[in-house]
């Protein structure tokens, strides 16, 4: 299972580690090879197979990634044309060019967990694979794409024995909000992890620029949360965690139980928050996560600009978006405010919205990370574009 090479902060592999371990489970042997940081791996790649002639490639990729997984995947098959090779992640909405124009042979449009170990069964019986649901495929000139798969409903715990942890655990200290906060400060020592982990997959959100193409949302349960936090803190000794769901605080109930986990265990655990709807937040809410331990919390502003914000169909209020900067502030929280400017419709007035929202609440510079907007395939900005 490959990931390609990319710039920015090194990524916990979720994805490839789902997978691992639910194929590793079936029995198969299986490498998790993370080109994020070590592009120079991937020559290896080749080699491997060349000798391992009963070996499936699969790859995880986004869809800006397509350049690179179509110069690899051709050459792959150049060198060893009978690997079958599968790909998954965001760049399936792209399945047809990739069918069309790399050395892919399958595409996972579901979740793989279920789907790979099915299809691997298949190719190893020599069996028509068009009763595999969630995948598209090449036969002669002819795409398939065979039904759709149901979601998952109970998640795997990842098995991190596939990857070397210690790659994806960095010090707390260099982490930009942890770096900041006067109550880790009190707390640090050398020997702190901190780790990315995930309750829940998806998102309620419409968002015009977003792509998924897996809709609505799941979370995990309470228990299986709860595990996976404990089997970071006691066999890894990470104490201190960044949050990755895109709706944190969607489920109340779910964010009620796994409280009072918290609280009762009374573990010392501090954490920060990636991603929360501005529409989420109310102060019952914000004292809850500061009691169990959250630091900061990143929103999806966007813009200052009602009408940018209607474009984006975000479904939120310049209102909503200052109370929620400023009451996370007033609960002694850290903020990052999420910006992207150049959408449809953006003038200099509304850009000076934007600018207005930001100076009206307590917010540093350095705490709002902008982005200029992209539109990715697969969106509705795209189709518009």
């Amino acid at each position: 299972l490959v990931r390609p090479s990319a710039v920015g902060k090194k990524e916990f592999p979720f994805g490839m580690l789902y997978v691992g371990t639910a194929l590793k489970k079936k029995g198969y042997k299986v490498q998790i090879i993370d080109l994020h940081d070590e592009p120079q791996l991937e020559g290896k790649i080749i080699n491997m197979l060349l000798n391992s002639p009963n070996t499936m490639l699969g790859v995880s990729a986004l869809s800006p990634h397509y350049q690179w997984v179509k110069n690899f995947t051709l050459k792959v098959k150049k060198n060893s044309p009978h690997t079958p090779i599968v790909i998954g992640g965001h760049i399936v909405v792209m399945h047809e060019m990739i069918l069309n124009k790399t050395g892919v042979d399958y595409v996972c449009l579901s979740e793989g967990e279920k789907t790979l170990p099915e299809l691997i069964e298949k190719i190893n019986k020599n069996e028509d694979v068009g009763d595999v649901l969630g995948i598209a495929y090449k036969k002669g000139d002819e795409i398939y794409k065979t039904g759709f798969r149901p979601f998952i409903k109970d998640f795997l715990i990842p098995d991190y024995d596939l990857i070397n942890i210690n790659r994806y655990l960095i010090h707390p200290s260099k982490d930009f909000f942890f770096s900041r906060s006067e109550k880790y400060k009190d707390l640090a020592q050398d020997n702190d992890k901190l780790a990315a982990i995930m309750f829940s997959r998806g998102c309620v959100g419409g968002c015009t620029f977003c792509y998924r193409h897996l809709p609505g949302f799941r979370q995990a349960s309470v228990d299986w949360s709860w595990n996976h936090l404990m089997l970071l803190y006691n066999k890894y000794g990470v104490k201190y965690f960044r949050i990755d769901d895109e709706l944190f605080t969607n489920n109340p109930l779910w964010l009620d139980d796994f409280y009072q986990k918290v609280i009762n265990s009374k573990i010392d655990i501090l954490f920060r928050i990636s991603g929360l709807r501005v529409d989420s937040i109310n102060d019952e809410l914000l004292i809850k996560l500061k009691k169990m331990g959250c630091i900061a919390i990143n929103y999806g502003i966007e813009s200052g600009s009602q009408k940018i914000l209607d474009n984006m169909n975000k479904r939120t209020t310049v209102a909503q978006n200052y109370l929620a900067i400023k009451k996370t502030i007033d609960h002694g929280m850290k903020v990052m405010a999420y910006i992207m400017f150049g959408y449809e419709g953006e003038t200099k007035k509304t850009l000076r919205e934007t600018l207005d929202l930001l100076l009206s609440v307590d917010i540093e510079p350095e705490e709002i990370s902008v982005f200029y907007t992209v539109p990715l395939p697969g969106t509705m900005l795209y189709q518009n574009c």
